[in-house]
């Protein structure tokens, strides 16, 4: 029988076509591949299997299946990127929206695996998978509006001789020229073991795609941070007359030290500062429209950033200062226009000039940064008096 009339060579995967995405098989209904059985061995089982070699288009790079297709569907993935194979989503991101229990987990051990990969390919058609639900695939089509798969992968690799200003071949160059951001400059440090990459991407831990995915989900519905990194202070609205302290701090405590909490139930809000920026975004992570107050389900509160001093004209920075000041010089010497101005009054015969108090009004306290409630103002604004002395 040639080269497979071993017992496990009868395991080994002989097909005519290989599993692969759309994006990774490009849109020409004439491409050419190149067939190779048995040239490689899977990156995940190890077991020998037929490899497949192509172009995607005129513009593309060559591309080449990099696992066998019992591993393919049993993920449901493309032989060449790993990736869904519906909806082009990254295997940490797609499985974070299915049940862990229903999915077929391969044993690691290498004995164990070849007899499990030889009696699962005989049987992968007949295998119920936790990808065609219903549910799941609303929810992963969803999701692929937003962060479906990209041509981009399928340009070439970034000339490393361009990189260095060393290529002379110009037009003639089978690699990349131009269209270089930061992640192909990264992909060009050595040291990266392409196979863990694969590895990891299969098994869905360690993805660098998944994580920006999931970075930009997150930044997509949480409010924007402040950019003043000093401020570390929460809003927190929708609370009433029974709201406590010891309530606020008992579910905003698992997220760092706190370092005061301020209850105004006049507005029907409070302040929580923390100790450290990190703590807040933290807990406005969990907590962002999903806060309720003692896991009473029927009480949701509003979590937001608190205004920062440096969106009013007398901000918490040195330039802040120069102005507060300055402000407070003018007020003095009355130059300012919304000041009542010295008026000298005689009083008998003596010219005794007597000064009237200038009257400052609400906008002018606006302005100077001041707020009444010196502690409302400490907390809302990360204001400090030390400031004023300096």
């Amino acid at each position: 029988m040639g080269i497979r009339s071993g017992a496990t060579k009868q395991g080994w995967e002989q097909t005519d076509f290989p599993v692969l995405c759309n994006t990774c098989l490009g849109d020409n209904p004439y491409v050419r591949m190149t067939k190779s059985e048995f040239a490689r061995e899977c990156k995940i089982c190890q077991r020998p299997f037929t490899v497949f070699r192509w172009k995607p288009g005129n513009d593309a790079r060559y591309k080449k299946t990099e696992i066998c297709q019992t591993c393919a569907k049993l993920k449901n993935v493309c032989q060449t990127c790993l990736f869904d194979l519906d909806f082009g989503l990254p295997v940490e991101l797609r499985d974070k929206f299915i049940d862990q229990s229903a999915i077929v987990a391969m044993p690691k051990d290498a004995t164990n695996r070849d007899f499990w990969a030889n009696t699962v390919n005989g049987q992968i058609d007949k295998i119920e998978l936790p990808y065609k639900d219903v549910q799941v695939q609303g929810a992963l089509a969803e999701m692929a509006k937003k962060f479906g798969p990209s041509a981009r992968r399928n340009l070439p690799k970034v000339c490393t001789f361009y990189v260095r200003g060393l290529c002379n071949r110009g037009t003639l160059c089978p690699y990349r020229h131009e269209n270089i951001n930061d992640e192909d400059l990264e992909s060009l440090k050595k040291g990266v073991n392409i196979d863990e990459k694969i590895r990891d991407r299969f098994h869905g831990v360690n993805d660098p795609i998944a994580k920006k995915i999931v970075q930009r989900v997150k930044e997509a519905h949480l409010p924007k941070q402040p950019e003043d990194p000093n401020i570390s202070t929460l809003f927190v609205g929708g609370i009433d007359d029974t709201t406590t302290e010891e309530q606020l701090k008992q579910d905003m405590l698992p997220y760092g030290k706190i370092k005061a909490v301020k209850l105004v139930h006049k507005q029907q809000c409070a302040f929580v500062c923390y100790y450290s920026r990190d703590s807040a975004i933290a807990a406005i992570e969990a907590l962002y429209e999903r806060f309720f107050l003692n896991n009473d389900e029927g009480k949701k509160l509003k979590l937001l950033w608190a205004k920062s001093q440096l969106e009013l004209p007398s901000a918490h920075s040195h330039h802040g200062k120069k102005q507060h000041q300055a402000s407070k010089e003018e007020y003095k010497k009355g130059d300012n226009p919304e000041i009542s101005r010295q008026e000298i009054v005689k009083v008998g015969a003596g010219a005794m000039p007597v000064v009237q108090t200038p009257v400052i009004n609400s906008e002018v306290i606006k302005k100077v940064g001041i707020t009444e409630n010196a502690q409302l103002k400490k907390l809302m604004f990360n204001y400090d008096d030390s400031d004023e002395e300096k």
